[in-house]
């Protein structure tokens, strides 16, 4: 293995980075679609604005698994693309589910939508990196990080299963060990988000901070995806 050591200062550079093309994206598409994601689904009224944005989620899902277990793209979505929009969907999921616990009308004005998820962008920017993967990621290429990890905790509690993943154990070929990793991520997403089922105050307050967690690791993910060491694994290209 390769001794590549990743200081502090690239690794957070490349993380404000991923943080800063997320946000451009997703004012990109709010304005593209006319704030849609805030609005009614036209043809299905009765459906919700959350609900809504949870189907939009679930096609993401759909689209990752479907390009992870070697289906092919026709509609140039590559897998980074659909990681971005799923840890933006995460993020207006958030903001949608408290517009509509707090407030009876039916839509999320367009700069309310924006300006609160964009205050989620900013705690983002504050907690840095999921340390939970720069730990996994050394272990696996053998790298050696300049950070301190004691030093750099993340400010939601990391999911327990995350400290027993199979994405631990050293993997050669950089695609399978990515793919390992999203394909956890998105299932331990599944099963919690099933298990929080029903408009319970608790059950919201859950997965509001799984849609935290899983969004601060799929940016850490994207922030390693584009890592030199393993540029041109083939996963992402």
């Amino acid at each position: 293995m390769t001794d590549y050591k990743i200081s502090e200062d690239t690794i957070n550079k490349q993380y404000l980075a991923v943080l800063d093309k997320a946000w451009s994206i997703l004012q990109r598409g709010n304005d593209n679609y006319g704030n849609s994601v805030g609005k009614l689904p036209v043809l299905t009224s009765d459906l919700g604005i959350y609900t809504a944005c949870e189907v939009r989620m679930s096609d993401k899902i759909n689209r990752l698994w479907h390009l992870l277990n070697g289906g092919q793209d026709s509609v140039d979505d590559s897998v980074e693309d659909s990681l971005y929009d799923l840890a933006n969907y995460c993020l207006l999921w958030i903001v949608i589910r408290m517009w509509c616990n707090e407030r009876k009308e039916q839509e999320v004005p367009s700069d309310f939508l924006l300006g609160a998820v964009e205050k989620l962008f900013d705690g983002l920017r504050k907690i840095g990196v999921a340390d939970v993967y720069l730990e996994a990621y050394q272990k696996e290429t053998g790298q050696t990080f300049s950070i301190d990890l004691a030093k750099n905790p993340s400010k939601y509690e990391i999911l327990s299963e995350l400290k027993t993943l199979t994405f631990y154990a050293e993997v050669q070929d950089k695609a399978i060990w990515f793919k390992n990793v999203i394909m956890t991520e998105l299932n331990l997403m599944l099963e919690h988000w099933r298990a929080w089922n029903g408009d319970s105050n608790q059950n919201m307050d859950k997965r509001i901070k799984i849609c935290e967690v899983v969004s601060h690791h799929i940016f850490t993910i994207l922030v390693l995806i584009n890592d030199p060491y393993h540029k041109g694994s083939g996963l992402i290209e």
